[in-house]
């Protein structure tokens, strides 16, 4: 099956065109769709297999947080129609970071310039467009662990590279680096102060560090 695409989705909040800056020739920002549903997390991996199942040809699934979950969880259950994952800071062991220091983050990385305004609006427009949906994904993702999901990936030997960062506070290194090791994965750790959205206002080295896993 030929590779003609490379898919990369988002992370929660965000939208998947804030990310084209730093995706280079041949990756398309990947959109799903808004959080629906009393188990938003499943309708969006049902949602991403079904579209990954139409197409004719394999995938590299790209992912920042959310979207790095989402790609192994398609990956897990169509490894046929993936050519490789390139997983970035990905969601899929617990979360112990608070919530409110995540958003003060959030409000000081807005302040800082890092996101445009209209993605900003446009995320809040999606976020509030299905609040109780949004809560109940926030909340699924946190708690999530995709241990065995990560054995699976692994005795299917699908290519793989998690990518994390030193100052990520969300998903800090020693949760990519057990990724890595449960995928049996490629692992880079970047230096870098920008934290889990390390790519935001550092778009060129998003851009090869995708490069650089092709």
């Amino acid at each position: 099956m030929p590779v003609e695409r490379h898919l990369f989705l988002p992370g929660f909040g965000a939208r998947a065109g804030a990310y084209l800056p730093g995706l280079p020739d041949g990756w398309e920002a990947f959109q799903p769709p808004r959080p629906s549903g009393a188990a938003p997390l499943h309708a969006l991996r049902d949602w991403l297999i079904a579209d990954l199942r139409s197409r004719r040809e394999s995938v590299v699934l790209g992912g920042h947080s959310m979207g790095g979950a989402l790609a192994m969880l398609a990956a897990a259950a169509v490894p046929e129609r993936i050519a490789g994952l390139v997983l970035i800071a990905p969601a899929g062991l617990p979360l112990t970071k608070p919530v409110r220091q995540s958003l003060r983050d959030a409000a000081r990385q807005i302040g800082e310039g890092r996101h445009q305004a209209a993605d900003v609006v446009a995320s809040l427009s999606d976020l509030i467009r299905a609040p109780r949906a949004s809560v109940r994904l926030a909340r699924a993702l946190r708690r999530l662990d995709l241990s065995r999901t990560m054995r699976t990936i692994q005795e299917s030997e699908l290519p793989a590279l998690v990518i994390g960062c030193a100052s990520d506070t969300l998903v800090p290194p020693q949760h990519t680096r057990t990724i890595s090791r449960l995928l049996g994965a490629r692992y880079r750790e970047l230096d870098s102060d920008g934290g889990h959205v390390w790519m935001f206002g550092d778009w060129s080295r998003l851009r090869n560090e995708l490069v650089g896993a092709a």
